[in-house]
């Protein structure tokens, strides 16, 4: 089994990496973060891309095999809804969301072919917003409703 993970360098993706490793389990891993990137096993496939530019994601998946992709890539900073930049925000929506979007879509022919599956990972931030988490629940709660719509589909017989 080969399984792709965004955000791979750090957090709860480099976590994942560490521990699909002990399962011996073959990871491709995937991160904005050149340095951290190169802190991770030499046992791991390592390929920087940045999952909200979309060129880069299909160039990126494109030339790979897999059977599982956990989206794992993330980025968020506290604040007053009323207070967080645009730019901010924007970065958020690209990241938490587009950037998962990107990868499915461009990943979607090659899960197909292995019956592969996808593993959003997200927050419980994306079920209850609490003060000063509003954008970034926002792009959790987007997450969340993808999810749920690629899980029913799974169980559908024909295209609606």
């Amino acid at each position: 089994m080969k399984v792709l993970i965004t955000g791979a360098a750090n957090g709860i993706g480099e976590a994942t990496t560490e521990k699909l490793l002990e399962k011996e389990i073959e990871v491709i891993a995937v991160d904005n973060d050149k340095d951290a990137l190169k802190e991770l096993s030499e046992a791991v496939k390592t390929y920087e891309c940045d999952v909200r530019n979309e060129n880069e994601v299909q160039d990126l998946v494109g030339g790979l095999e897999f059977d599982v992709l956990v989206n794992c890539a993330g980025f968020y900073e506290l604040g007053a809804v009323a207070d967080v930049s645009s730019d901010t925000a924007e970065k958020m929506i690209d990241t938490n969301f587009h950037g998962y979007l990107n990868l499915i879509r461009h990943s979607m022919e090659t899960l197909r072919d292995s019956d592969g599956r996808v593993v959003n990972v997200s927050s419980i931030a994306g079920r209850v917003s609490t003060p000063y988490f509003g954008v970034y629940s926002a792009s959790k709660h987007a997450v969340e409703a993808m999810s749920d719509a690629l899980r029913m589909r799974k169980h559908r017989t024909t295209w609606m």
